[in-house]
C-alpha cells in the first residue's frame, strides 16, 4: 500500500479542514468484500395542504434514495421522539429572549413531559445540564423558571454589531461629503475585526452543538440505531454568512470601497456539517427564536470611555433588557439618544432566521418563532412516522425521502432528515482535535491514547507518528465485549485516527485515517504508526484522536515531540520510538465539586484498565483508604480549614504491582507557577533499591496562573532533551541506559511569556534518593515612626523573628515595594445589596482602573448564598470590570465563607497579597465564624 501525497496548501479563504490519507502499518480490507447493511431509522412528518398530519400510510407510499440510489422501505409505522432536549444558547440570546422563551416553555411543560422525557440545558462555554431527562411536568416547570431568573443572555452578535456601528458613527459618520482615506482604512479594519469576532462566536456555537450531540449519543450514530430525539434550540438567530450586514453597514456611511474588499469568513464546522452531525446522532432540530429584541436598529452615538459609562450611585438599579438584573457596570451604559431621522441609516443589528430555518430543514425539524407556532408543533410532534430502510455502514450520506407519485402521501408536505449514517461523522473528530489543540479538551471518551512524533532528523518536518491505543496487554474489542469479525476472517476492530497539526495564526490542518486492526496475536495491535509531514508554518504541536467505530469509544492526546537521535537509524530507530511512549493513564482523580475542600470530602477516581484490582487513596503521603472494586471513592478528612493538601490514588493489579498513580492538589489557589516531578516516587529513606534502568515513566505536575498558558514541558535525561509535551497529563517515558544508570531526570515547564520553572530528581545515585522539602514562609512588614511615616533603609539585622517563643533565622530579606501585588475583590452580591450594588460596582471598578499597576493582578469573587469565582486572577482590567458588571443580587450573605474562599485563591500567589471586601455587613453565615476566618487569614499571610 502506498502513501497518498499531501495536497498543496490551500489559501486561507478556502476550506481549511483537510481530509488526507496516510499509510498505516496495518492490513487492508480484503478486496471485493462488501460490508453488511444495517437498518436505518428516520422520523418523518407528512401534513396535508391544511397543515393536518396524515394518519393513514403504508410503506409503498414513500420512496427513499441514499447517496442517489433507491433503497427499499423495510417498515413504516406511527412514532414519536424518544427524548426531548431544551437547549438555551445563552451567548446568542438577549436576556429578554431568555426570560420570554423560558416562560413560554414552562407554560407548556405538561405537554412536553407527556411527549417524552425532557432535559433542560444552558450553553455558555459548553452545554451544562439544568435538569436531567425527566417526565415530571412540575420539575420541568421549576427548571425552566430557574433558567428565566438565573441566566442572562449575552446577545454577543448584537453587541459586536452595535460596537461597530458606534465606531462608524464616531468616525465616518462625522465626516461630511467625501470620507478621508485614513478614516476609510480605520473603518475597514474595524469591520474586519468585527467579522472575525462574529465568526468566532458562530464557530463556538457550532462546536457546542456538535460536542453536545456527540457526548449525549447513546452509542455510535443515533439515526442508524433508532434513537430519535427532538432538540428545541432556543437561540437569538444567526446568519450563515454574516458578511451581508457588515457590507451594508459600511455602505451606509459611504464606504463602498471598504465594503467591496471584505471577504466571507471561513467558519468550521459549516452550518451544513452541524445539520449533518445532528441528523447522524438522531436529532430533529427545532430552532426557537423568541420575539424579544436582540438589539434595535439605528445609529448609536460615539461610545464614551469605560469610566464615564459607569453607573452613578443612586442610579436606576435595573437594566431595561432585564428587570431582574441590577445594572452594575456594563460598558457603554448611559448612551445618548439621537435623532434617528437624520444621518446614515445602517441595517438592523439583529441576525436573521434563514440560517436556523436551514438547520431545521436539514434535520427534519422546523423553525419556531412565536408561542402559537410552538403550540402547533407540540400538538403534531407525536404524529410522525418511523421509516426504516437498509443502509451500508459508513459516515453520514445524503438521504432523500419523498412521497410516491400515486400514493396516499402525494401532494403532502414532508419533513425528514437529509442525512443518514452508521458511524460518527469525521467532523466530530476534527472538532475534538481542534479543541485539543486549543486547550479546551484534555481527555475523554474512555479510550486511553498516547502518541509521540519524531522528525526524521533535526529541523525537518517529515517524521512518523506512533500511537498507542489502550494497553498492549488489553485487547481492543467490538460491541458487547465480543471480538469483531473483520473482512479478512480475522478478529479486529475498525479504528479512525484523526491527526491535527497546529499552525500559527491559522486553523489547524486535520488528517483522517481509517484502519482495520489485524487480529494476529503475534502483532502488538495497540500500536499505530503513521507517516506525517508538518507543512511550512506548522508548529510542533500535534494532536491525535482515535475512535473505535463499532462502539463510539474514543481517546485523544497531544503527541510528545521526541528529539531525533542522530545515531539511531533503520530498524533500531523503528524499535526505539514505541519505547518512548509512556504507559496509558490507568487511574485519574476527579476534581471535587466543592469550591474548596475541607472536613470530610468524598474523592473519586476513575480507572481505565481492567487489570486494576484495588486503588489506595493517600492524603499528604499517608494511606487512608483502600477500595477493591468500583466505584473507587474515599471520604477523606481535610480538617476544619481549606489548607493545601496532596491527594494521591495508586492502582494495583492482582499481584500487588503498581499499574499507575495520579496526584491531585486541592486548595492551591489561583496564582503561582511551579512544576514538580511526581513520578517516579523516590525510594524511602534508608531503603535499598535496585537500580532503575530501561524505560522509566516520568510524570510532572504543573501549576500556573489561570491567565497564563503553558507552552510546553521539556523532559531531560541529564543534559539531553528527550521529548516535549504540550498539554496535560505531562507524562513521558525516559530511557535510563543500563551501561550508565546514574544521572538525573530534569523537567522544565515553560509559559508562553518565556517564564521557566523546573524540578530535578536524581536516579541510581548513592545518597541522593532522599528528597528534602524546605518551606519558606513569607512575612510582609511595615515599619513606621511615631508619626506613622515609613522608616527607610532597614536591613535584616534590624529585625528578630520568633515562632512560639523560639528565634527563627531570616533566610532572605528584600524591599517589597517593587514586588507585584495580587488583589482579591470579594463583592457582596446578596439580596440585601440589590439597591446598593451599582454604587459598589462603581467603587470596585474604580479601584481596578486606578490602583492596579503594571505586574499587578486581581480576581473577583461574588458572594450571595455561596461564593463564586466570577473572574480568575488576571492583569486584564477590562475583564475584571466586565466580571463585576455580571454580578447579580441574590441569596443570603455568606460573608465569612466567602472571605475564606477568597483567601484560598491567594494561597499560591507570589509577591504581596491583599483582599478587599465590599459588603453591607449583614452576617448570615452559619458555617464560618469571624475567629476562624481571622486565623486562616493569618496563616495565608
Amino acid at each position: 500500500m502506498t502513501s497518498s501525497p499531501p495536497p498543496s496548501r490551500p489559501p486561507i479563504a478556502t476550506a481549511l479542514l483537510l481530509c488526507l490519507l496516510a499509510t498505516a502499518a496495518v492490513l487492508p480490507r480484503a478486496a471485493g468484500s462488501q460490508p453488511e447493511a444495517t437498518e436505518a431509522r428516520l422520523l418523518v412528518e407528512l401534513v396535508d395542504e391544511r397543515g393536518r398530519p396524515i394518519r393513514d400510510l403504508e410503506a409503498g407510499d414513500l420512496e427513499v434514495r441514499v447517496g442517489g440510489h433507491s433503497v427499499a422501505v423495510s417498515s413504516l409505522g406511527p412514532a414519536r421522539p424518544e427524548r426531548i432536549a431544551l437547549l438555551f444558547d445563552l451567548p446568542l440570546l438577549s436576556t429578554a429572549q431568555v426570560v420570554e422563551a423560558a416562560g413560554v416553555l414552562a407554560e407548556r411543560s405538561a405537554r412536553l413531559a407527556e411527549l417524552a422525557p425532557v432535559a433542560v440545558l444552558v450553553a455558555e462555554r459548553d452545554a451544562r445540564t439544568v435538569l436531567r431527562s425527566s417526565a415530571d411536568p412540575e420539575a420541568l416547570a421549576q427548571a425552566l423558571g430557574g433558567v428565566g431568573v438565573r441566566y442572562g443572555g449575552g446577545d454577543a452578535v448584537g453587541q459586536v454589531r452595535r460596537e461597530l456601528l458606534e465606531e462608524l458613527a464616531a468616525t465616518a459618520g462625522s465626516a461630511l461629503g467625501r470620507v478621508p482615506p485614513e478614516v476609510a482604512e480605520r473603518a475597514a479594519e474595524a469591520a474586519l475585526e468585527a467579522i472575525a469576532a462574529e465568526a468566532d462566536l458562530l464557530r463556538n456555537q457550532r462546536e457546542r452543538l456538535v460536542a453536545w450531540a456527540a457526548e449525549t449519543a447513546p452509542g455510535g450514530a443515533g439515526a442508524a440505531r433508532g434513537a430519535a430525539g427532538a432538540l428545541v434550540l432556543v437561540t437569538g438567530g444567526f446568519d450563515e454568512d454574516p458578511l451581508a450586514f457588515y457590507r451594508a453597514a459600511l455602505e451606509a456611511y459611504g464606504l463602498e470601497g471598504a465594503a467591496a474588499g471584505l471577504e466571507r469568513p471561513v467558519i468550521l464546522p459549516s452550518l451544513a456539517e452541524v445539520a449533518r452531525v445532528l441528523a447522524a446522532y438522531g436529532w430533529l432540530a427545532f430552532p426557537y427564536v423568541p420575539g424579544g429584541e436582540a438589539g434595535a436598529a439605528g445609529v448609536p452615538p460615539p461610545s464614551e470611555p469605560i469610566r464615564d459609562s459607569l453607573p452613578r450611585p443612586g442610579a436606576n438599579p435595573t437594566d431595561a433588557d432585564d428587570p431582574q438584573r441590577p445594572a452594575l457596570i456594563t460598558p457603554r451604559l448611559g448612551r445618548r439618544e439621537r435623532d434617528r431621522s437624520e444621518g446614515p441609516q445602517p441595517p438592523p443589528v439583529r441576525a436573521g432566521r434563514e440560517a436556523p430555518g436551514a438547520l431545521a430543514a436539514a434535520t427534519g425539524g422546523e423553525l419556531v418563532g412565536d408561542p402559537l407556532q410552538l403550540a402547533d408543533l407540540l400538538a403534531r410532534l407525536d404524529r410522525r412516522w418511523a421509516l426504516s430502510f437498509p443502509v451500508a455502514p459508513g459516515e453520514p450520506r445524503e438521504v432523500e425521502v419523498r412521497a410516491a407519485a400515486r400514493g396516499r402521501a402525494a401532494g403532502a408536505t414532508l419533513r425528514a432528515s437529509q442525512w443518514v449514517g452508521t458511524v460518527p461523522p469525521g467532523s466530530v473528530a476534527a472538532m475534538r482535535v481542534r479543541r485539543v489543540l486549543d486547550g479546551r479538551l484534555e481527555e475523554g471518551g474512555g479510550l486511553p491514547v498516547e502518541a509521540a512524533f519524531e522528525a526524521a532528523r533535526a529541523g525537518v518536518g517529515e517524521g512518523r507518528l506512533t500511537v498507542r491505543v489502550g494497553s498492549p496487554s488489553v485487547r481492543l474489542e467490538g460491541p458487547e465485549g465480543a471480538p469483531e469479525a473483520g473482512a479478512t476472517g480475522q478478529t479486529g476492530t475498525s479504528l479512525r485516527a484523526t491527526v491535527g497539526v497546529a499552525r500559527e495564526g491559522r486553523d489547524p490542518l486535520v488528517f483522517h485515517q481509517i484502519v482495520e486492526r489485524p487480529g494476529d496475536p503475534a502483532e502488538d495491535e495497540s500500536l499505530l504508526q503513521l507517516p506525517v509531514t508538518l507543512p511550512a508554518g506548522a508548529e510542533s504541536r500535534v494532536a491525535v484522536l482515535v475512535e473505535e467505530l463499532s462502539t463510539g469509544r474514543w481517546g485523544a492526546a497531544f503527541a510528545s515531540h521526541v528529539e531525533a537521535s542522530p545515531e539511531a537509524a533503520g530498524a533500531e530507530a523503528e524499535a526505539a520510538l514505541p519505547d518512548l511512549l509512556p504507559s496509558p493513564r490507568v487511574v485519574r482523580l476527579l476534581e471535587p465539586r466543592e469550591p474548596f475542600v475541607m472536613r470530610r470530602t468524598q474523592i473519586s477516581a476513575v480507572v481505565s484498565d481492567p487489570r486494576v484490582e484495588r486503588v489506595d487513596f493517600y492524603l499528604d503521603g499517608e494511606r487512608k483508604v483502600t477500595r477493591a472494586q468500583a466505584p473507587y471513592r474515599a471520604a477523606l478528612d481535610f480538617g476544619d480549614l481549606p489548607r493545601p493538601h496532596r491527594v494521591e490514588a495508586v492502582a494495583f493489579d492482582a499481584a500487588g504491582e503498581v499499574l499507575g498513580r495520579d496526584l491531585l492538589w486541592v486548595n492551591q489557589g489561583s496564582g503561582g507557577f511551579r512544576v514538580r516531578i511526581v513520578e517516579p516516587v523516590p525510594a524511602e529513606t534508608g531503603s535499598r533499591e535496585a537500580p532503575r534502568v530501561g524505560p522509566l515513566d516520568v510524570a510532572a505536575e504543573v501549576t500556573a496562573p489561570p491567565d497564563a498558558r503553558v507552552d510546553r514541558v521539556d523532559f531531560y535525561w541529564n543534559a539531553k532533551l528527550v521529548a516535549s509535551r504540550f498539554a496535560p497529563p505531562f507524562r513521558q517515558r525516559v530511557i535510563v541506559p543500563e551501561g550508565a544508570p546514574q544521572g538525573f531526570v530534569r523537567v522544565v515547564a515553560r509559559l508562553a511569556d518565556g517564564s521557566l520553572a523546573e524540578d530535578v530528581r536524581f536516579m541510581n545515585s548513592p545518597g541522593t534518593a532522599e528528597r528534602l522539602d524546605v518551606n519558606l514562609v513569607e512575612m510582609y512588614v511595615v515599619a513606621t515612626d511615631r508619626e506613622g511615616r515609613p522608616v527607610p533603609g532597614l536591613g535584616p539585622a534590624d529585625f528578630r523573628v520568633y515562632e512560639q517563643g523560639r528565634t527563627r533565622e531570616i533566610a532572605t530579606f528584600s524591599d517589597a515595594r517593587g514586588l507585584p501585588l495580587t488583589v482579591g475583590l470579594a463583592i457582596d452580591s446578596s439580596a440585601s445589596m440589590f439597591i446598593k450594588l451599582p454604587a459598589v460596582g462603581l467603587a470596585a471598578a474604580g479601584f481596578v482602573l486606578d490602583s492596579l499597576e503594571d505586574g499587578d493582578r486581581a480576581f473577583v469573587v461574588g458572594f450571595g448564598g455561596e461564593p463564586q469565582l466570577a473572574q480568575e486572577t488576571t492583569a486584564d482590567a477590562p475583564r475584571l470590570v466586565r466580571a463585576i458588571a455580571g454580578l447579580r443580587a441574590d441569596g443570603q450573605t455568606a460573608i465569612w465563607e466567602s472571605i475564606v474562599y477568597s483567601l484560598v485563591q491567594l494561597q499560591g500567589a507570589p509577591g504581596k497579597k491583599a483582599l478587599v471586601v465590599y459588603t453591607d455587613g449583614a452576617d448570615e453565615d452559619d458555617d464560618f465564624s469571624y475567629r476562624t476566618t481571622l486565623r486562616f487569614a493569618r496563616e495565608v499571610g
